[in-house]
């Protein structure tokens, strides 16, 4: 937790003095910061960090804007459309590089600073029979909304599971929207991938019962060298 603050603490700083230095002789400024759900974690951060430049930068007012998350920020990135962004440091890397689900590079971004690290949860209800990531074939599977670092990370996971979309229903859909769609039962399985705590998920423990799906041992071992950002 001490080093999450340090980190948090290092964003702000960091963007206090870009926003200063590029406002002090101009009058105020505003500047737009790409977060993600509202459901998630990117947005509460994102808020909290645009409301304490908004604060204490003079001249500058930062507002952070509830969007489709790493994918779809960089994407706006690339197209001069924000001014800062958060994204999972595996979809920044991607996108930099030009690798998918980029049809080009995004080079026009520069790393601030790492907030803390991204959990991902695959829920499922409790009795639901799904025991393991096998068991998600023929589901029906929330796997992130469009555009979002959640939904390639978690078509990675099944990939290692030899799982593509041709074997289940995968149901594109924010973590909230998903939620929703686990506790009406038109899914059976909703993936969250954020920061701890998150609302989605303490929404769907409040509102019933559930259970985490595990990654199996033997598949992460397998996988780990050639993908250590999931590790």
């Amino acid at each position: 937790m001490k080093s999450k603050k340090i980190e948090f603490v290092a964003l702000v700083l960091v963007l206090i003095l870009i926003l200063s230095c590029s406002n002090v002789f101009a009058g105020v400024e505003r500047f737009s910061l790409a977060t993600g759900g509202l459901a998630g974690t990117y947005y509460p951060i994102g808020g909290a960090i645009a409301n304490i430049i908004t604060k204490f930068v003079p001249g500058v007012e930062l507002t952070a804007e509830s969007t489709g998350a790493s994918v779809a920020n960089l994407k706006m990135a690339r197209q001069g459309e924000v001014d800062f962004l958060m994204g999972a440091s595996n979809t920044s890397f991607a996108a930099y590089t030009g690798n998918t689900p980029f049809d080009e590079a995004v080079t026009n971004i520069r790393g601030v600073a790492a907030l803390y690290p991204e959990t991902f949860q695959f829920i499922t209800r409790k009795g639901s029979g799904i025991k393991s990531v096998n068991d998600l074939k023929g589901k029906r599977v929330v796997v992130g909304a469009p555009g979002s670092g959640t939904e390639r990370t978690v078509k990675l996971v099944l990939s290692m599971y030899g799982i593509t979309y041709d074997d289940l229903t995968p149901e594109f859909l924010s973590f909230s929207e998903g939620v929703t769609a686990l506790k009406d039962r038109t899914v059976d399985c909703a993936v969250v991938g954020s920061g701890l705590p998150t609302a989605a998920v303490i929404d769907a423990a409040a509102s019933m019962d559930i259970s985490l799906i595990p990654i199996d041992k033997e598949i992460y071992e397998k996988y780990s060298k050639d993908y250590p950002f999931l590790g």
